[in-house]
């Protein structure tokens, strides 16, 4: 009597539980790139993450976000492991579908110790400077391309 009343009740409570939560898992990911990706931060998604989880949540899914390296992200999104990765431009990640408006704007930004006086012009200025960059991140053609060669 007491198992069939739990399966009573169990099929009740499913019954009641809204149709967002029986929904279809999306997995997004990408790598931490605070404001925007905060990673596994405790209650700090990020804004692209923030808003994906609102977007998908109404639309019906259970959205969940996983952090992993950049390139592995781009890759396996590409196979199909995950649904999504976060943040990429059509010349980072060609061939993955990209809304006609974008939701926010990138910039790329130099930043040197603050005893520093060098400032960055143009390509040429990078010369004899020891630059930085993220694996597998796209910045522009022209600096893409002088990364590639250096």
């Amino acid at each position: 009597m007491k198992i069939a009343s739990i399966i009573v009740l169990c099929g009740l409570f499913s019954v009641l539980i809204p149709a967002s939560v029986l929904g279809d898992v999306v997995t997004i990911v990408s790598d931490c790139w605070k404001p925007y990706i905060c990673g596994s931060e405790a209650g700090k998604n990020g804004i692209a993450v923030d808003i994906f989880m609102i977007v998908f949540e109404k639309a019906g899914y259970k959205p969940e976000f996983k952090e992993v390296p950049w390139k592995r992200a781009k890759v396996d999104t590409r196979r199909g492991k995950y649904n999504a990765i976060v943040c990429a431009t059509k010349d980072d990640a060609p061939g993955f579908i990209y809304p006609e408006e974008p939701i926010a704007i990138q910039k790329t930004c130099f930043y040197t110790h603050q005893s520093s006086s060098w400032e960055y012009e143009n390509i040429s200025s990078l010369t004899g400077i020891k630059l930085g960059v993220i694996g597998g991140y796209h910045y522009s053609e022209e600096l893409d391309q002088y990364i590639a060669k250096n």
